[in-house]
């Protein structure tokens, strides 16, 4: 909930932790992985592996954290976190959210 109360509060979007937040789903969905890099510019099929279950539970992920809904094409689209990052920082902030954070 912090994440959200900062992105309510400042409109900011730390992309680092956006990557971060995608660096984590991928670890535990693929807990073996050795050498993981995830940076913005990085695949999210090709160096990240995910398939279409791994980014919507990347999307839910980032949906949650910073109390925004993302439109369905940013799922289907996305290629990249950046992709996902500006996604975030352009989503609208869902109404339970900021209440929650009100």
């Amino acid at each position: 909930m912090e994440s959200a109360q900062k992105r309510t509060q400042d409109g900011v979007v730390d992309p680092a932790e956006v990557v971060g937040i995608i660096e984590a789903v991928v670890r535990e969905l693929q807990p073996g992985r050795k050498g993981l890099h995830v940076g913005l510019d990085s695949s999210l099929e090709r160096d990240l592996g995910l398939d279409s279950l791994g980014r919507v539970e990347v999307v839910q992920r980032l949906e949650r954290t910073y109390g925004v809904r993302l439109p369905e094409a940013a799922l289907a689209s996305a290629e990249s976190p950046r992709d996902l990052w500006q996604a975030v920082a352009s989503g609208s902030v869902s109404g339970s959210e900021l209440a929650a954070v009100q």
